[in-house]
C-alpha cells in the first residue's frame, strides 16, 4: 500500500468537512424566519393575496370617551355610644327641697307662696321651728325633716280662725271640703308624677338611684298616714258632711266596674281621688307597708265589710233588675283578692267563718240574709 492511499480515517474526516461545509451553506442561504426583524430601508415584496388589501383604505378608527371615574360618597359618621353627651349634674339638696315642695304642696317661704297665690300652703309655724333650731336652713326641705312637714300639713284647720294676718290667707286658700285621705292621694300622685319626671331626666345611675331611695321613703310615709286615716278618720281635723274612713276607699273600687256606670260620675278623674288604673298600685302599697304583723287586717278589713254589704247585693228586685251597681262589687274584690297578701288577710277576718257556725248555717244565713243586719252603718 503506497503511502499517498488515503486512509478510512481520511475519508470521515473529509466527509465530516463536507457536511459542515453543506451545513454552514445551508445556513446563510435560508429565508429569513417570520420571528426575525427586516432590516431597515427594505420591506419584502407583498404577496398576490397581500395586494387587494394593501390597496383599501384603513377602516376608520373608533374614538371613545372615556368615562368619567364614579364619584365616591362620602360615608355618614355614626356616632359612636362613647360620644353620648355627659348626664347632666345633679345637685341632690336642691333636688330634695323641690320634690318635697312639689309632693306635699308646701313650702317654708312666704314669698314663695305668694307668688303661687297661696296655692302652695306656706308652713309658718314649722318654719320658725326650724328657724330656731337651724338658723341657717330654715327654709330648706329635706329627708331630715319630711316628717314634720307632712304633720304641720295634716294639722292644718281649714275652718280654724286666725288673729294672725300675715297667716290668714294661708288659712283661707285650704280646700275646705278636702278629706286628709284626699289630700294624702293627690300627694302619692304627684309622687308618681316625680319619679317619671326623674327617670326621663337622664342623670347619672347613681344619682337616679340615691333620689328614687328618697322618693319611695316619702312614699312610705304617705301610705302609713293613708293607712292610720281609713282606720281613725279623726287623727286630724276633717271637713263637715263628708264620708270618712274606710268608705273612701269603697268609692275607687266600685269605679272598677265599667258597667257600673250608675256609679261612675265622669270620665275625668279628681286630682286627688284614685283612677281605675291607680287602684291596684295604690292596694300594692297599702299592701306592702301594713302586711308585717297583720297590721293590714285593721287597714282594710272595714274595707272589705263595706264592699260586701254593698246596698247593690240587697235590691228586692235581685241582681237581675236593670241596676248594674253590683258589677262594680264584684269587680272591686277581684282587685283586692288579686294581691296575696289581702286575699290572705279575708280569710282572717271573723265574718270569714263565724264562730260556732256550722255548714246548713252558714247556708241558711246566706240564703235568708237580712239587709239590715249586714249592712255597714
Amino acid at each position: 500500500m503506497s503511502d499517498l492511499e488515503p486512509t478510512p480515517q481520511d475519508d470521515a474526516d473529509r466527509i465530516r468537512l463536507k457536511r459542515l461545509a453543506k451545513l454552514a451553506q445551508a445556513s446563510s442561504s435560508s429565508p429569513t424566519a417570520s420571528g426575525q426583524q427586516t432590516p431597515a430601508g427594505t420591506s419584502p415584496a407583498p404577496s398576490s393575496s397581500n395586494a387587494g388589501q394593501a390597496s383599501r383604505p384603513p377602516p376608520p378608527r373608533k374614538t371613545t370617551t372615556p368615562l368619567a371615574p364614579p364619584k365616591q360618597i362620602e360615608p355618614v359618621p355614626v356616632p359612636s355610644s362613647r360620644m353620648r353627651k355627659p348626664a347632666p349634674k345633679f345637685n341632690m339638696e336642691a333636688w330634695e327641697h323641690e320634690a318635697i315642695g312639689t309632693i306635699l304642696q308646701v313650702t317654708l317661704d312666704q314669698e314663695t307662696a305668694s307668688r303661687s297665690g297661696h296655692e302652695i300652703v306656706w308652713l309658718k309655724h314649722l318654719a320658725e321651728e326650724l328657724a330656731s333650731e337651724e338658723p341657717g336652713n330654715a327654709c330648706r326641705m329635706s329627708m331630715n325633716n319630711v316628717d314634720r312637714i307632712l304633720i304641720a300639713r295634716l294639722e292644718l284647720d281649714p275652718q280654724q280662725m286666725s288673729d294672725d294676718l300675715e297667716y290668714l290667707p294661708v288659712l283661707v286658700s285650704l280646700p275646705r271640703d278636702q278629706t286628709i285621705f284626699e289630700y294624702l292621694v293627690g300627694s302619692w300622685k304627684r309622687l308618681n308624677n316625680t319619679r317619671s319626671t326623674l327617670l326621663k331626666r337622664g342623670y347619672a345611675p347613681m344619682d337616679t338611684e340615691n333620689a328614687l331611695n328618697k322618693l319611695e321613703k316619702i312614699r312610705e310615709l304617705i301610705i302609713s298616714y293613708a293607712g292610720l286615716t281609713l282606720q281613725e278618720p279623726e287623727m286630724f281635723p276633717q271637713p263637715q258632711g263628708r264620708v270618712l274612713g274606710p268608705a273612701e276607699l269603697v268609692g275607687p273600687l266600685l269605679s272598677l266596674s265599667a258597667l257600673s256606670t250608675s256609679i261612675l260620675s265622669g270620665s275625668t278623674t279628681p286630682t286627688t281621688t284614685l283612677s281605675p288604673t291607680e287602684v291596684e298600685p295604690f292596694l300594692q302599697d297599702l299592701a306592702r307597708r301594713f302586711e308585717p304583723d297583720n297590721e293590714i287586717d285593721g287597714v282594710l278589713g272595714d274595707v272589705v265589710k263595706h264592699l260586701v254589704w254593698h246596698e247593690s247585693l240587697f235590691r228586692p228586685e235581685g241582681l237581675g233588675g236593670s241596676d248594674t251597681s253590683w258589677r262594680g262589687v264584684i269587680a272591686g274584690l277581684e282587685a283586692l283578692v288579686s294581691i296575696k297578701s289581702i286575699a290572705m288577710m279575708i280569710t282572717r277576718m271573723d265574718e270569714w267563718i263565724p264562730a260556732n257556725a256550722t255548714a246548713a248555717s252558714i247556708e241558711q244565713g246566706v240564703v235568708e240574709a237580712n239587709p239590715g243586719q249586714h249592712r255597714c252603718q
